[in-house]
């Protein structure tokens, strides 16, 4: 059958499509070394269709305006549309940054009995308990896992894990009630890692379950969670930081030292 003129430029630029698809996948690949857990320091053309694009409150606070972009509803969602928090369920959270900070607000906002934050940052903890937590624990401290069933009579209702450490997401799910306990993992762990989880440990009614950006679709929930949780976005940010000292919002980053750091492009250094 012969193919038509407008059929073989169709056909011409189907595969310029997918030559171009397998560039790019080596080109990711090639630059792998220098990506880590899916964050990436740079700057490219971003093309957005108009479904991609949401109106929230004018009069929330611009500064801090880009935790809605994942803090906030990787946090909220986890809790809420993910692992389904009940009334008066026990929780316990791995990781005091911002996402996990999201992750005990939402725990409180559910009516969870006893929240339990986990970090090994000790200074998160005063923090923590002002978004929720009722206990903290330091893994260098206590055995984590011996505890949380001491505190929670057997395992933990909920676990969410917003670090992306293998070891960690194990014992929270090791952490979890053997019959019910659902363990929800939220962290990036490096490309390729795997976490070990036991037949038996499955078996008798224990879920895993993992979230990206908190299962919303951010046109239809990003403005309503903005206007519940605009009064909390500014306690999140920390530190707001000129461009000029982005190496010093990193370095506060790997000490635990900021909670989040926004670059501020109208603050001067």
């Amino acid at each position: 059958m012969r193919t038509s003129p407008t059929n073989g430029a169709a056909a011409d630029i189907a595969r310029c499509y997918t030559v171009g698809r397998r560039e790019r996948y080596s080109e990711v690949r090639q630059q792998a070394d220098v990506r880590r857990r899916g964050c990436q320091l740079g700057c490219r053309p971003c093309h957005l269709t108009v479904v991609q694009n949401y109106e929230v409150d004018p009069m929330a606070n611009q500064r801090c305006l880009a935790l809605a972009g994942c803090c906030i509803p990787t946090g909220y969602g986890a809790v809420k549309n993910v692992g389904k928090v009940t009334p008066g369920s026990t929780c316990a959270v791995w990781g005091l940054g911002a996402v996990g900070m999201c992750v005990l607000l939402a725990c409180k906002d559910q009516g969870a009995s006893k929240i339990i934050g986990i970090d090994l940052n000790p200074r998160k903890f005063l923090r923590a308990i002002q978004f929720g937590a009722t206990d903290c624990l330091d893994p260098e401290e206590v055995n984590v896992k011996d505890r949380l069933s001491e505190m929670t009579n057997g395992g933990v209702d909920f676990c969410f894990v917003s670090v992306g450490v293998v070891s960690a997401m194990e014992q929270a799910f090791l952490s979890s009630h053997p019959q019910w306990g659902k363990t929800v993992v939220i962290g990036l762990a490096n490309v390729g890692e795997t976490m070990k989880v036991g037949v038996w440990e499955l078996i008798f009614g224990r879920q895993l379950l993992g979230t990206y950006y908190g299962s919303y679709k951010s046109r239809l929930h990003i403005p309503h969670l903005v206007d519940k949780a605009q009064i909390h976005l500014e306690n999140l940010v920390s530190h707001y930081i000129p461009l000029e000292r982005i190496a010093d919002g990193f370095d506060m980053l790997k000490t635990g030292e900021s909670l989040r750091t926004v670059i501020d492009f109208e603050t001067r250094a």
